[in-house]
Formats: structure tokens, sequence, C-alpha cells
């Protein structure tokens, strides 16, 4: 009987009918299509971080603050804190080799540098990679030119994004090239050579991805002073000793570099260079001798199963609390850091800006409404003096706005389609950089069906609370209404 009434009256008024039903529409419209872009972002960009550099799970070292694998995510603390090594690795590997739904695994460590480069100079992320099993991991990386890092040797790779911007610059880059990083460590400032071997490029090209520079593990180890030990002179040399002897040398008069020894300037730099050298080949030798085996700061993971995500996650959790060990479990996301909130963030401020929306659109719909209520006073009037019960009133102008709303967000969910179907059938070429990475080159955007459903019930549910208004003023109406304007 109450549904009978409420398509009666919605057949009746159907002027007021069709505006709500145009209303709801359009706020579902924009909530719909706003939602299947961003979340079509979200997955190209979990696909493009976990196929390139993060993998889908990874292990750190429990850390007072929040961490990515570019060190902090607080950004004034991001080149003061160096990650803590993990403990006990030996332990966590043969838990990990252990595993059936852990397909592989590679460590990393992370370092902000400044590279110098062919004379141009770059403040870039880091990471030392054990390239064997890194590559291994990451198939999709293509090399443009020279070879993969070896395990074990030393070496450092560009991007191709980079390796173009030096040559736009004009600059000659050529592999074999000898790359300078600098750092400041723990124990002060560091600076090292690196060959440069290889060109790279990762599946899917971004900011983040396009600034990475990729070298062996024991040169990062080296620059942020992790197990470093440079002072052991006694596995240096008689020879080599007296190279750092100085103080019995005056390096700039007579007696080292004296006009009875050179007869130019050039000499004088010559042995200063060839000395610096001599130092620095020595220092590395010995670190590298000492380090053969480099702590790691992360272990990125790759599962058999993407999807089992979760249960991975709860039964290492478990294992590392029985075994005592001192490790955490980071998703993808909060591994590649702020660029993948990034998504996340805009979503968030976009249904802000759509809860605006929808308020006001709220704000019309109850005017629209309230109308109606004043224009079915006798209506009601008559209906409480037969003795209706204020819930049957309550459920039956509760039940047309549902059906109003329901209407409204089936159609915004039809129309977003059709716009979505028209851009994708443009074939729109999207150049910002940005944007093609979150969407592709190509606008291609289709809806899925847990987003419909899930605005048809944002669409029902303000309906709902655009209700409560017009039923509390319908049921303050006295019967005596009826009386007063003549039977209904």
């Amino acid at each position: 009987m109450i549904l009978s009434i409420s398509l009666r009256n919605l057949i009746r008024h159907k002027r007021n009918s069709l505006i709500i039903i145009i209303l709801f529409a359009l706020i579902i419209t924009l909530f719909y299509i706003g939602n299947a872009i961003m979340v079509e972002s979200g997955s190209g960009m979990k696909e493009s971080y976990v196929q390139n550099f993060t993998g889908d799970l990874i292990l750190k070292a429990p850390t007072i603050m929040d961490v990515s694998l570019f060190g902090p995510t607080t950004p004034s603390l991001e080149d003061f804190y160096i990650m803590p090594e993990i403990t006990e690795k030996d332990r966590i590997l043969t838990i990990l080799d252990n595993r059936d739904d852990i397909n592989q695994y590679t460590g990393l460590l992370y370092g902000a540098a400044r590279m110098e480069i062919s004379k141009e100079k770059y403040n870039v992320p880091v990471f030392g990679i054990e390239g064997d099993s890194y590559f291994s991991m990451f198939p999709d990386t293509s090399i443009l030119k020279g070879y993969r890092l070896e395990t074990g040797k030393q070496g450092l790779m560009i991007t191709g994004e980079r390796y173009r911007d030096l040559l736009e610059s004009g600059r000659s880059v050529e592999i074999g090239d000898s790359v300078e990083l600098k750092m400041a460590g723990r124990n002060g400032f560091r600076i090292r050579e690196v060959e440069l071997v290889g060109i790279f490029e990762y599946s899917q090209s971004n900011a983040t991805l396009d600034d990475i520079v990729l070298c062996d593990m024991q040169t990062l180890a080296d620059l942020n002073a992790m197990s470093v030990v440079l002072d052991q002179s006694e596995d240096i040399s008689e020879d080599e000793s007296s190279l750092l002897l100085l103080d019995d040398m005056d390096l700039f008069g007579d007696t080292l570099f004296g006009d009875d020894q050179f007869s130019d300037e050039s000499g004088k730099e010559d042995i200063l260079d060839n000395l610096f050298d001599d130092v620095i080949e020595i220092s590395d030798a010995n670190s590298m001798e000492k380090n053969q085996e480099t702590g790691w700061q992360f272990i990125l993971l790759r599962l058999d199963n993407a999807a089992s995500t979760k249960s991975t996650v709860k039964d290492l959790s478990a294992l590392f609390k029985i075994e005592n060990l001192s490790v955490e479990i980071l998703g993808w996301r909060s591994a590649a850091g702020f660029s993948a909130e990034l998504v996340y963030l805009l979503r968030l401020i976009y249904n802000a800006g759509f809860l605006l929306v929808a308020f006001a659109g709220c704000i019309a719909m109850v005017n629209i409404l309230l109308i109606s209520v004043f224009d079915r006073t006798k209506e009601i009037g008559t209906l409480r003096a037969i003795g209706t019960q204020k819930t049957t009133i309550r459920s039956m102008i509760l039940l047309e706005n549902i059906i109003l709303s329901t209407l409204g967000g089936v159609l915004g969910v039809f129309i977003g389609n059709l716009l979505l179907f028209y851009l994708n059938e443009k074939q729109i070429v999207i150049s910002n950089s940005l944007l093609r990475f979150l969407l592709g080159e190509q606008f291609s955007v289709n809806g899925t069906v847990q987003l419909a459903l899930f605005s048809v019930v944002i669409s029902i549910v303000l309906g709902y609370f655009s209700s409560l208004y017009p039923i509390k003023h319908a049921l303050s109406i006295p019967p005596s209404t009826a009386q007063n304007k003549g039977a209904y």
C-alpha cells in the first residue's frame, strides 16, 4: 500500500520528481567519473612501482620515524638520517628461503648523494644493489647502453632520461667515464669515484624513477660509512705509509717542489694529483677488503601471488615474532614514499570537494522536497485525520525519496560511463609526464562494477539525509489541517 501511494505521488508531482532525479544524477556523475580516474591512476601506479623498484613487500629494521626506500618521509630530516642495517640478516633470509609464497628477494641500500658527471652536478637518490638478484627481480628494466651491474663488482648506472638530459646540455657521456659521488655520512663528508657501466630505463617512466642512480652496494656502504674501517695502518706497506707521512715535508717549499726538482708548475700539480689518487686507492682497497659482506637496509620481496599479500604479511610477522627478529614489513605504497601517496592525496582532496558539492546539492533537494510537502499538506492532514500513524507517513515520504535517489544514482552512473566511453574513443594523447605515469600515454579509463554500486549507495545515502527535514515538517502537520482546508 505504501509503495503504491508513493509511486502515485511521484507521478502526480512529476516535475519536482524529475528535478530531484537530475540533481542526483549530476552529483553521482561527478563522483563516478572522478573516482574512476583515481582508481585507474592508483592501479597504474601500483603496477609501475611494484614491477619496477619496490616489489610486493619490503623488510626493514625498526626505525623511530616513518621511512620509505628514499629515507625518512619527513623532508627536513631525509638528508641527515641514515637508515639502520637489518640485523641478523642470515636468519631472516633462511626464513624467506623456506617460504613457498616468496618467489624472489634482493637487498638494497639507500643514500642521498651529490653526483658529478661530465662536469654536471645533480642531487640524486642512490640505490646500492646486488646486480644479479636485483635485475632478476626486475627483469623489465632495459639496458640502453653498456651493461648491467654484476654482484661483487664496482660500477654505477644512470637512467636514460638523465643520459638524454646530459646530451641535450652539450655534455659528452660515454660508458667507462668516471662519476663522482659525494655524501655526508656518520663520520663526515665522503667522496667516491665510480665507473659508469650502463644506462638503464624502467619499463615506465616518471620523475621519481628518472632520478634514481644504481651503484654497487659496497660503494654506497662506504659513502654511508656503514661498517667501514679506513685507519688500518698495519695493512699498508712501509712504502705506502711513507706517502702519508707529510709532517717533515714542506709541500710548497724547496724540499719537495723546489726549482731544482721541476721547472714549471705542471709538475707540482701532477705530483699532488698522483699522491691524492694513491691515497684514495689505498683507502678504497682497504675498505673493499674489509667489507666483502655488506649489510642491507631493505629486503625487497616478490611474491608468487600478489593477491595473498595480507596473508603473507600476517605469516611473516608471526614468524619474526617467534624468532625474536627485529624487522618491520612495509607495503609497496609506504616503500615508494610520497610519490605513491600522491594519488590517494588527490583522491582525498577530490572527494572533499565532492562533499561540498553534495552538500550544496542536498540543500537544493531539501528545498524541493519541502515544496512538495507544502503542496501535499491537505493530503497529509487527511491521512492523519483518518488515523494514519506517523511511522506510515514517515515511511511513505522516505520511500519516495529513496526511489528518486536510486533512479538518480543509476542515471548518474550511466551518464558517467557514456562520458568515459566518449573520452576513450577520442584517443586523447597525454603529454603531461605525471598524468602519463598515472594514466598511460593515452587516456583510457573504465569504471568498475564495485565503483558503480558504491556510487548508487552514495546516492541513496544522500537521498536519505535530504529527506530528514522534510519528513520532520510533514509529521508536524496536524489532522485539523484537513478540516480547515476541506477534505482531501
